[in-house]
């Protein structure tokens, strides 16, 4: 929160302010941030299932201009398939492997 460019520069006044200031963040981050995890959707499109139609519609858009110019694409365009799991702290291969590891020793 405290990285938001709108984030108070001093402190809140009171503890309504700060709910207040806190309920538009929340607000904010589940219906307008578009979360790279989730194929650059917001948390809100996942959970009431309005993902799967953005994302279609975004494949479309990228691949019409593919076709129109072909010469600025390398490669093919990002995949935009929805995630079919999400996880709010998936663990790094790193960090299962060190718990295995312990498990193992113990």
């Amino acid at each position: 929160m405290k990285y938001r460019p709108d984030y108070p520069a001093k402190a809140f006044q009171s503890l309504e302010q700060a709910q207040s200031w806190a309920d538009d963040f929340v607000c904010w981050y589940n219906t307008v941030h578009l979360h790279s995890s989730i194929s650059f959707t917001a948390p809100d499109d996942r959970h009431y299932g309005r993902d799967e139609n953005i994302l279609c519609k975004r494949q479309d858009v990228y691949e019409k201009a593919r076709q129109q110019n072909p010469q600025r694409w390398s490669r093919c365009t990002r995949n935009w398939n929805q995630v079919e799991i999400v996880r709010l702290n998936p663990e790094s291969e790193n960090s299962a492997g060190q718990k295995q590891q312990f498990k193992e020793a113990v």
